[in-house]
């Protein structure tokens, strides 16, 4: 065993929606990139303010936001990459066509629960937006600020989970009409 990752299904995919999910997962990266930069800047200005006697009042709320997108902005990529936790325990003393199926099944349950997420954070959104909700900190930031880009993180994820089963039910068939 190597301890790589196999190839994720959708690797194999070329056409116009998987290049375009690719895109959208590369922006992601770079965007959780650009935040993970922000936190260090944020972080070292902090400390050395604090060293001098002047310590931030904002330091500490914004890189935990930032740090928030750090965490889902790069999610939708480490699907693509398959380098996500997984239990596979069950899986893995499937064989053959049962195992496809299991797997597919789990994949189509994951995207439910992400859609979920995303129509349950998009409502969240919007009852902050609707209440002008802040935060209870010295710098009262608006909720909908933060929310927005957990929003945007698992709705790349939800994507790039669409993916995924796209890519499946793709290889299912060909195993399919293979064997027939």
């Amino acid at each position: 065993m190597t301890g790589e990752p196999e190839a994720a299904p959708e690797a194999s995919e070329h056409n116009r929606f998987f290049r375009l999910l690719n895109r959208v997962s590369d922006a992601g990266v770079i965007a959780g990139g650009c935040a993970l930069i922000a936190i260090t800047l944020i972080v070292t200005y902090d400390v050395i303010v604090r060293f001098i006697g002047h310590p931030t009042i904002w330091a500490t709320e914004i890189s935990g936001y930032l740090l928030i997108a750090v965490a889902v902005l790069g999610a939708a990529d480490t699907l693509r990459r398959n380098e996500h936790f997984a239990m596979t325990l069950l899986v893995d003393t499937l064989r053959g066509q049962v195992r496809r199926w299991v797997s597919l099944a789990a994949w189509c349950l994951v995207l439910l629960l992400v859609a979920g997420l995303v129509l349950g954070i998009a409502a969240l959104i919007a009852n902050s937006a609707r209440f002008g909700l802040r935060s209870y900190t010295i710098l009262q930031v608006p909720l909908v600020l933060p929310q927005i880009v957990l929003l945007v993180g698992f709705v790349i994820l939800a994507l790039a989970l669409a993916g995924r089963v796209i890519a499946l039910v793709r290889r299912f068939r060909a195993h399919t009409t293979r064997r027939e």
